[in-house]
């Protein structure tokens, strides 16, 4: 009866546990005792036990949190993300080789934001949740289920884009010239566009008319290409994120309850996991030997930590729970019962 107490006091709360638990474990354990364990007592109690769980377990779930605390994780969440776009544009601005405009470099950097910004951003959102003491832990499945749906939308709205190959509209195609020239003018050529436009003029009607001859060849392409087959591989790659929003939100949580999280700390974690996020891609560019990480390699290494520290926070709690003043009166009154249980069988 005591493991069941602790365990609701952990997952409950103090108040919920001896509101509602206690009271009910105590008659389940003094039936237990008139009638020397019969079976249906243990089935009986059982039931109880198990309807009262999932009784708090819906109520818990559908309680809102402390609106500051929710404010403030949803706030430090929106920062990662959009900082993470921001660094995904300059570094494709960083690598083209010619100069774009704004609108194309976000067009460019939203799918790898997607990928590469929602999940670590779990992990400031999180901690920065946790710092309000009065936080439980269905706040932070509600948070990580707002993670996961958001990906999702996001993965729908950029889907278009990645199908269709990074089509540019034509207003997009004249300013990407337009750019262009004035590079050239500048002294910053390119090589072979560069030459291109110096060696023969054009109208923005014939750059707009090569523009969609170029769009229906690449359209035409994509449609005639054969569809890779559908495999355990494809579907985790694709869904990958998924896990890992998962993992991050499971690790901010651990992280929060076993040390009071700071500001500083919760922007640590995250350019900590971002640059971990990325080491594939560097490995892979920078090898000499052309080795590449496998692609399973963050979500195990981060799966297993989320693990880790939540087993971790677990231990700690119980711990917590167990050193407690009432928790060790409760222990001595249980004790003191079955002593008297033994002399008076």
């Amino acid at each position: 009866m005591r493991r069941l107490l602790t365990c609701a006091a952990r997952w409950f709360g103090p108040e919920t546990a001896s509101r509602v638990f206690e009271p009910l474990l105590a008659d389940w354990d003094r039936e237990w005792a008139e009638s020397r364990g019969a079976l249906r007592v243990r089935i009986g109690g059982a039931f109880g036990f198990l309807t009262a769980v999932l009784h708090c377990t819906a109520r818990e779930l559908i309680t809102a949190p402390p609106a500051r605390a929710g404010i403030a994780g949803a706030g430090a969440f929106a920062f990662a993300v959009v900082l993470s776009t921001i660094i995904m544009a300059g570094l494709q601005a960083y690598f083209m080789p010619y100069r774009l405009p704004l609108d194309v470099l976000l067009m460019f950097a939203l799918p790898s934001a997607v990928s590469l910004g929602i999940a670590p951003a779990m992990l400031p959102g999180m901690l920065t949740l946790r710092r309000d003491a009065s936080v439980r832990w269905p706040a932070g499945a509600q948070f990580i289920v707002g993670g996961i749906l958001l990906s999702l939308a996001c993965l729908w709205l950029v889907e278009p884009i990645v199908s269709s190959g990074y089509l540019v509209s034509t207003s997009q195609n004249e300013r990407i010239y337009q750019l262009a020239v004035k590079n050239d003018r500048a002294g910053r050529l390119q090589y072979p566009g560069t030459v291109y436009r110096q060696l023969q003029a054009s109208t923005p009607e014939q750059r707009a008319e090569r523009l969609e001859q170029s769009n229906r060849w690449t359209a035409a392409r994509r449609a005639t290409r054969p569809q890779p087959p559908a495999t355990a591989e494809s579907f985790v790659r694709r869904y990958s994120f998924t896990i890992l929003i998962v993992a991050f939100g499971l690790m901010g949580w651990a992280l929060g309850g076993l040390r009071r999280p700071t500001l500083a700390s919760a922007v640590g974690w995250w350019a900590m996991t971002w640059l971990v996020l990325f080491v594939p891609t560097i490995v892979s560019r920078f090898s000499p030997f052309g080795w590449r990480p496998p692609y399973w390699l963050p979500t195990l290494l981060f799966g297993l930590s989320a693990v880790g520290l939540l087993l971790s926070a677990a231990r700690r709690s119980t711990d917590q729970i167990n050193s407690s003043p009432d928790h060790q009166i409760d222990r001595e009154i249980a004790k003191s019962r079955d002593h008297e249980r033994l002399r008076h069988p």
